[in-house]
């Protein structure tokens, strides 16, 4: 096992084994898990990717957890398991020893998680409570949680993000498989289409330049396919220019100026209505960022600067370039991809690494090993 620099957890250690791939929205939940343990202990992280499908994943659009660091991340030695079966069982028999106090495996129904029996076969010999987080998907099939069930039947604890799911999973696994709980940080569900297209962008008073570049990007949406989309422009101005310039914009008909100071409960109607928020260099304090995350709505930060001036890590971020049109137009065409998932909350990972480390101080009551599995 790598050895990791800091000392001051050295109490607690660690294993989380899942999607890595900093282009997917798996592999970006997994490194919000990742940065919420390790501020509670040290972490080691193996990625494991047996694919590269584009279908989940953020191509050409950088997540807003992949450009953030803080000093947790000092906690984490990051290790990334081939794709042979053979050789990815060998590193993980090498890298899960006696050391670690906890083994969490992250996996995403629909994907190839194969890997996980081979992960749970070694933590069971090492003697190292393990419990399997299963994201809940809009759409998830019976089938998908069956083969999960004959993958982590050797777990001791399994999470999942809805109490539907979980009860699909205690009937299949029965009363000798593993305790099956639920965390909301772990439900990818509620938002429905999130909006039909709206795309609701906050921008800076009476700031000309980055109005003129969202109003390209969203020009940009071919002819075909405009009346599907709106956009919504928040935006504080004096004089005519901020109207003319929307009035002359391609698909004028299709976007709506928002003028004035809005109410918290205004700000939460429109957030919530929305498909994909935008946020011209948000900070910390940005109300819309915070009915963003409170509804769970994919969110594009658009940023004018090269640094961002936000700490906080969101699932559900992406990252644009605010004087680049592209860059915008591309961040919002896959935010609205992911419009039907509600994204969990930075509170939400902290929530449910507290709860694991609870967990692993109780003494877990071994599950009996088993030959195969088939669904009940």
């Amino acid at each position: 096992m790598p050895e990791h620099s800091l000392t001051g957890t050295d109490r607690f250690h660690v294993v989380v084994a899942g999607p890595g791939l900093a282009l997917t929205i798996p592999g970006v939940i997994v490194t919000e898990l990742v940065r919420a343990l390790s501020r509670r202990a040290l972490v080691t992280r193996i990625e494991v990717d047996l694919s590269e499908q584009e279908l989940t994943g953020l191509h050409r659009a950088p997540s807003l957890t992949s450009v953030q660091r803080d000093d947790s991340e000092d906690n984490v030695v990051t290790l990334r398991a081939p794709v042979r079966s053979k050789d990815r069982a060998r590193n993980l028999r090498e890298w899960v020893d006696e050391s670690a106090d906890l083994l969490v495996a992250y996996v995403w129904p629909g994907l190839d998680n194969v890997w996980m029996t081979d992960l749970l076969e070694v933590g069971r010999a090492r003697g190292v409570p393990t419990v399997v987080l299963c994201a809940s998907l809009p759409g998830v099939r019976a089938a998908d949680l069956a083969a999960l069930c004959s993958l982590a039947y050797g777990a001791d604890r399994v999470f999942v993000g809805r109490a539907e799911d979980a009860r699909t999973l205690r009937s299949l696994l029965g009363a000798r498989g593993p305790q099956v709980g639920v965390h909301k940080a772990l439900a990818l569900t509620g938002r429905g289409g999130g909006g039909d297209g709206a795309i609701t962008a906050f921008l800076p008073r009476d700031n000309v330049a980055a109005l003129a570049t969202v109003l390209t990007a969203f020009d940009a949406v071919p002819d075909e396919w405009i009346d599907d989309y709106r956009l919504r422009v928040v935006m504080r101005h004096r004089g005519h220019e901020v109207e003319n310039l929307v009035g002359a914009s391609h698909h004028a008909d299709q976007v709506e100026l928002i003028d004035g100071e809005m109410s918290a409960s205004d700000l939460e109607e429109v957030v919530g209505s929305s498909a994909a928020a935008g946020i011209a260099d948000p900070t910390d304090a940005s109300r819309a960022l915070d009915a963003a995350v409170d509804r769970g709505v994919a969110t594009v930060a658009m940023v004018s600067t090269k640094s961002l001036a936000l700490r906080r890590g969101y699932a559900g971020g992406l990252v644009a370039n605010l004087t680049r049109p592209a860059s915008v137009h591309v961040a919002f065409s896959h935010a609205l991809r992911l419009s039907s998932l509600r994204f969990p909350s930075s509170d939400d990972w902290d929530a449910l690494a507290g709860r694991l480390v609870r967990h692993a101080t109780v003494v877990v009551a071994p599950v009996a090993p088993v030959a195969s599995y088939a669904p009940r």
